[in-house]
């Protein structure tokens, strides 16, 4: 199957691109620039989904899209809404009118199982939970789910739509304000106090990357389509992930606290059972060994022993 991944130079993406090409798939990928994660037989096209350049000659002749690109995490959403709805949903827009102009019918795409629920009812959230997102960025993911629906209808459009945890492992850096334990295993390294939002009782779900890619890569040989999350189904809280740390890294980590911010949920845990029956998948890394490999990862690059960034 020939297979365009948007985003695939990024930290998940690359961690698809991967899985896909152990699995005999012939992958395609979208990106920005020149950065980013790249492998050897695989064709790169720089694109830019907010315009929609390039994407049209990228995409002649693919079977499959998986869409994991994002401009935004949820803080630089909350800080410029304008620019998440430009690059994220009118983007989107784009890349799903060039798939129908070209007949493209089949996308899976990350959504995320984090945000667009909102403050849940019940802990773990089933896929059938109202979708009541409290940021910006949940707010545009759950537009995006609106709009493949609608495409679904209107023209067709064979899609799966995975709402992941909170993913973690090698390939992930402290940027961005994205990804809790990378920022904490970085506070490790440098000898930094680890800022918490609130007083760091807050639950999330955690998923190993290489689980998280392992379920997108299997999903595309699937005759399925609908809405799936993909989470570990365990509850961590931030001052659980500092004690990891402090416990693999042999250091400890001195927290400085600051108020909540106002577009983080308390607790979210994903149920995902219907991904694991539907895809013949479980999330299998255990969360110390996962932090463990992402330390040692993050160790390697912030000391010159591997190529990557440090932040």
């Amino acid at each position: 199957m020939k297979v365009f991944v948007l985003g695939g130079t990024g930290f998940i993406g690359s961690h698809i691109v991967a899985r896909l090409r152990v699995q005999g798939h012939e992958v395609s990928v979208g990106s920005r620039g020149n950065s980013g994660n790249r492998f050897h037989g695989v064709a790169y096209h720089e694109v830019d989904l907010a315009s929609g350049r390039g994407l049209l000659d990228a995409l002649i002749g693919v079977d499959l899209v998986i869409h994991c690109a994002s401009a935004t995490v949820p803080a630089s959403s909350a800080v410029n809404p304008e620019s998440d709805i430009e690059s994220n949903l009118v983007g989107t827009l784009k890349l799903l009118e060039i798939m129908r102009e070209i007949n493209v019918k089949k996308m899976v795409y990350l959504s995320s199982g984090g945000t667009v629920y909102g403050e849940p009812a019940d802990n773990p959230v089933p896929e059938s939970h109202p979708l009541n997102p409290i940021s910006s960025y949940g707010v545009v993911k759950v537009a995006v789910e609106h709009y493949l629906e609608i495409a679904s209808r209107e023209w067709g459009l064979e899609k799966i739509i995975f709402r992941p945890s909170n993913p973690y492992g090698e390939g992930q850096v402290n940027k961005a304000g994205q990804g809790l334990i990378a920022a904490v295993i970085s506070c490790a390294l440098h000898n930094k106090p680890v800022s918490i939002f609130g007083d760091g009782n807050t639950v999330r779900d955690y998923i190993y990357v290489g689980d998280l890619a392992l379920l997108i890569s299997k999903s595309v040989t699937f005759e399925k389509t609908g809405t799936f999350n993909a989470g570990s189904g365990l509850g961590v809280s931030v001052n659980e992930i500092v004690n990891k740390v402090e416990d693999i890294s042999g250091r400890p980590l001195k927290k400085e606290f600051s108020e909540k911010r106002r577009f983080d949920v308390e607790k979210v845990v994903l149920d995902s059972r219907k991904s694991m029956s539907g895809f013949s998948w479980s999330p299998e890394t255990e969360l110390s060994l996962g932090i463990r490999k992402q330390f040692v990862w993050m160790e390697d690059v912030c000391f010159g022993r591997t190529v990557g960034p440090c932040l």
